[in-house]
């Protein structure tokens, strides 16, 4: 994952609220199996089995993400482990439709976590970030963003 998708993923995150953040994460996810994906045609197998691990890696903050007091989270536990196991499949093997097949099924899930958080209207939940305006402003075809450096954040905020 290069610097400018990290620091997208950091903006998002910032300005998120529950409902998103797990959006995020899946997103994440996803870019690390596309990372792996091209890492493996391109013959680079560290770059490759590194981005597996972080993909695996987003899959237990999702299993840990879980409200176990919901009957649902033990179905999306269970899914989210069978998910992992391909994925770990994958590494073992190196037999890419495992992945494929761990990506159809994040994939659908994920689409149902943007609905839910497309009607959450919760506040965000960090407060003390700056707030961010994006708009197309004095370019053609170019997204600025302006942050708002509000004199309340920091120690004492």
């Amino acid at each position: 994952m290069d610097q400018e998708l990290k620091r997208t993923f950091t903006r998002r995150i910032s300005q998120s609220n529950k409902s998103e953040l797990v959006v995020i994460i899946y997103d994440i996810y996803f870019a690390h199996s596309e990372c792996a994906k091209r890492q493996k045609t391109e013959g680079d197998y560290e770059g490759y089995k590194e981005s597996l691990r972080l993909a695996i890696g987003a899959q237990d903050e999702l299993i840990r993400a879980l409200n176990m007091q919901y009957t649902i989270s033990e179905n999306l536990r269970i899914i989210y482990q069978y998910c992992k196991n391909l994925v770990y499949r994958t590494l073992a093997e190196g037999k890419m439709e495992y992945l494929e097949e761990s990506d159809c099924l994040m994939e659908k899930l994920r689409n149902s976590f943007a609905q839910v958080a497309k009607q959450d209207h919760s506040e965000r939940m960090m407060q003390n970030t700056q707030t961010v305006y994006a708009g197309m402003t004095y370019g053609n075809g170019i997204l600025n963003e302006n942050y708002d450096y509000s004199a309340s954040r920091g120690f004492f905020a």
